[in-house]
């Protein structure tokens, strides 16, 4: 609890705050002359402390422990004493390693606004030279394991927390504003920076990797955070400044490579010990601080994920499955941030604009780093010159770029910028995108509406072609580099193997969806620097990764692993090149006759998974091998015994209506009705069951065609198909009649299986209802 401030002339106490469940305080010191009397006089040996210092350390000492207390300037004066003598006196280190901490914490729990000028400067001179105590004890300490650990290390830490009240304040109504004092922390973090600080620490730390003398991550975690806000972030122009630059950056790297050797060194069991917050908690810090380094120390950014990503192969290949799930969140956060990295596209293609003159070639024209890579933060613009249409016009200079607007919301627009006043309503706008979050970054290549005031419908399709980066670096992005970890380390093997486990199934979406993206993320690079191979798509998803789902799924182990590898191929479909989606439909409808029921469930997720949507943007091959898969399954003598029978046929139908290769595919599979038929009714004994599913699907292939195409269907080669059905069921008497089918017929309503006596009125009524469906669609066809 906090007490506010009081005036002189009140009693001793001024200000109490809570720690550690005990109510510590800071006491007045009483007058200016009762201040000097608790001074440091020092002995005629400067190494040796006097007796008056040595009762002063006595007295905060015992302040602390009696009723959790210190005197304003006594706190001040026993720090700078224990800073003179640390390396001299046992008795100046046993009070700084005692007390230090404890002193420091009680002065943090100061609220500025309720002390005065006069304490606040007791605060800010304690904290600095308990900063220089640390600093001085990492010196000492630093590599030489002989003389120890440095024991205040905590303090550093205590002293860069952006959370104590003295740094953040208090709120003490909702309309109040915090009132504490950051500034003072950036000056400790400054003053830490610029006497090398963190060389010393990073020094301090490497020689204690992977060791139980490593400090504790909460102590990590807060000097990674002060390590962040110390990168320099100026503008430098001379070299005096560059190299001055340089150094602190190195010595803030050498912390951080210290830190990533300590947990990349960790064995498994003592990763089991630590909570995976705290893990998290340490690699975003890290991560904070190289992403402020990345325009600058590009290749050690890249060093820190390649860390990352060797780390998460560590925990995704352990025997503990809570570290192996802990391991594929960190992959599937390595996906997204590699995709926020991603350089934007070096143009963009417009083509089927309603304004012809937009159809064309958009150049990358925004800000690009002096490694020649974009950043993150840049909002991306692209120019497109549109060459005069006769000698008395001017050329025009189109803009494809983000606007945010008063709602705060992002749209993209194509423009014709006003020469003297850009980017204000003057500008002639063609077309525009609202664009959801996911296309804030992106100009998005659908969705673009027709502006009233200049454009003309249609509204044009964007694709982006190439990267902005550096010649030669172009398939080295952190997108390439985590698809070349995931294939060179087999990640998928280790999804799909033998040691497969549904959760892991389930976390491993990202990874695989995004190692499909990758086989049609490159182009042909146009320069290649001398010596080097640049081989574009390298690294993604082939058809090994497929045939492996599908063998996982066929192999019966699992109904709920199966489920989550159907799932897993169905979010990868919208991903894959058509030429990896041919390859997985025919394997799975080659397995059809022996794993019907794994190739029905897998044809049910895709029908109910919400992704059917995305076959509109397949190849007309990949949709004529969907078909014959759909068909397969629906064709198959146990067809009637699956759950999800239904599911198929009316995933089935969507497709044959679809009205590019509908007309053919449905003609080919009424095709394969009429062989079927022909075939049966020459039969004097068949499965009767397959011959009235043959009659039941010639049906369902007529009501998903145009009427038109069906009336044609019936009517066609002297009314070849009406007579086909007519004649099945004739055959069908005839069969009936012999007695000779025994086989009995599982009506598609009902869970049992009846005798063929009973089975004789439903399949004679189902071939009764057809035929009169049949003859319904046309007036010229009449039953003989």
């Amino acid at each position: 609890m906090t007490v506010p401030r009081q005036d002189r002339g009140d009693p001793p106490q001024l200000t109490a705050a809570s720690h550690s469940n005990q109510t510590t305080a800071v006491r007045n010191s009483g007058s200016p002359s009762a201040l000097d009397a608790q001074s440091t006089v020092a002995s005629q040996d400067d190494s040796i402390p006097s007796q008056r210092t040595r009762k002063l350390w006595s007295d905060v000492a015992q302040g602390i422990d009696n009723n959790s207390t210190v005197v304003w300037k006594s706190a001040v004066n026993s720090l700078a004493d224990g800073l003179k003598f640390l390396q001299t006196s046992n008795d100046a280190r046993a009070f700084v390693e005692g007390y230090m901490r404890q002193i420091i914490s009680i002065l943090l729990e100061q609220v500025p606004q309720k002390i005065g000028s006069l304490e606040k400067s007791c605060v800010q001179e304690s904290l600095m030279k308990a900063l220089l105590i640390v600093l001085e004890e990492l010196k000492l300490k630093g590599t030489n394991l002989a003389a120890g650990d440095c024991v205040v290390v905590d303090v550093l830490g205590l002293l860069f927390n952006k959370k104590m009240p003295y740094y953040k304040g208090s709120k003490h109504s909702w309309n109040n504003a915090l009132s504490g004092m950051p500034e003072i922390r950036m000056q400790l973090i400054d003053k830490f920076r610029s006497s090398r600080g963190f060389a010393h620490l990073g020094s301090y730390l490497q020689a204690r990797t992977a060791t139980q003398r490593f400090p504790p991550l909460d102590t990590i975690r807060l000097i990674l955070e002060a390590a962040r806000d110390a990168v320099p972030q100026d503008v430098v122009t001379t070299p005096a400044q560059m190299k001055v630059k340089k150094s602190y950056e190195d010595d803030i790297i050498c912390v951080a490579n210290a830190v990533m050797g300590d947990l990349g060194n960790q064995s498994e069991d003592a990763l089991k010990k630590l909570h995976h917050d705290d893990m998290s908690t340490i690699r975003w810090g890290l991560q904070a601080i190289f992403q402020l380094l990345i325009l600058s120390r590009r290749s050690e950014t890249y060093k820190f994920y390649a860390f990352c990503r060797d780390f998460a192969l560590k925990l995704i290949t352990s025997q503990s499955l809570p570290l192996k799930l802990y391991g594929w969140e960190n992959v599937n956060e390595l996906v997204e941030i590699s995709a926020s990295m991603a350089p934007p596209p070096k143009t963009y293609i417009a083509s089927g604009a309603g304004v012809t003159f937009v159809n064309g070639e958009f150049q990358y024209a925004a800000a690009i780093g002096e490694d020649g890579f974009v950043s993150s933060k840049t909002d991306y613009c692209y120019e497109c010159i549109v060459p005069p249409a006769s000698k008395d016009d001017k050329s025009k200079k189109l803009t494809l770029f983000k606007c945010t607007m008063r709602s705060q919301q992002k749209w993209w627009f194509i423009s014709e910028a006003d020469e003297h006043q850009p980017g204000t309503d003057k500008d002639i706008d063609y077309y525009q995108q609202k664009s959801k979050k996911n296309e804030e970054t992106y100009p998005p290549s659908t969705g673009w509406m027709t502006c009233k005031s200049a454009g003309i419908d249609p509204p044009p399709f964007l694709e982006g072609k190439g990267v902005v980066a550096p010649v030669g670096e172009e398939f080295n992005t952190m997108e390439h580099q985590l698809a070349q970890w995931a294939i060179d380390n087999k990640v998928v093997e280790l999804v799909l193997g033998n040691s497969i486990h549904r959760e892991i199934v389930a976390r491993s979406v990202r990874l695989i969806c995004f190692l499909a993206s990758m086989c049609t993320k490159d182009e042909p690079v146009e320069h290649v620097p001398a010596g080097k191979t640049m081989i574009p798509n390298a690294y993604c998803l082939n058809s090994s990764h497929l045939e492996l789902a599908w063998k996982t799924c066929e192999s019966k182990l699992d109904a709920a692993v199966s489920a989550e590898v159907y799932q897993l191929l169905v979010s990868i479909l919208p991903s894959l090149p058509n030429e990896l989606i041919v390859e997985l439909f025919k394997t799975i409808r080659n397995s059809c006759k022996d794993s019907l029921f794994e190739v029905a469930e897998f044809c049910s997720a895709y029908a109910t998974s919400g992704e059917i949507e995305g076959t509109i943007y397949f190849s007309d091959e990949v949709r004529k091998v969907l078909l014959k898969l759909l068909w397969s399954v629906l064709t198959h003598p146990d067809a009637s015994t699956l759950k999800c029978i239904d599911d198929v046929k009316n995933f089935m139908s969507q497709e044959l209506r679809a009205q590019r290769i509908g007309h053919v595919q449905r003609q080919n599979f009424l095709n394969s009705c009429k062989q079927s038929l022909t075939q049966n009714a020459k039969k004097e004994n068949c499965n009767e069951a397959s011959a009235l599913r043959i009659v039941g699907l010639t049906r369902f292939i007529l009501e998903a065609c145009p009427r038109g195409q069906a009336a044609a269907a019936i009517t066609e080669n002297k009314r070849e198909l009406a007579f086909l059905l007519f004649n099945d069921l004739i055959a069908y008497m005839k069969r009936r009649g012999s007695k000779e089918s025994t086989t009995s017929i599982k009506k598609a309503s009902s869970n049992l299986t009846v005798a063929d006596e009973f089975q004789h009125s439903y399949a004679l009524e189902e071939r009764l209802d057809v035929l009169r469906f049949v003859y319904g669609l046309s007036g010229t066809v009449e039953m003989t």
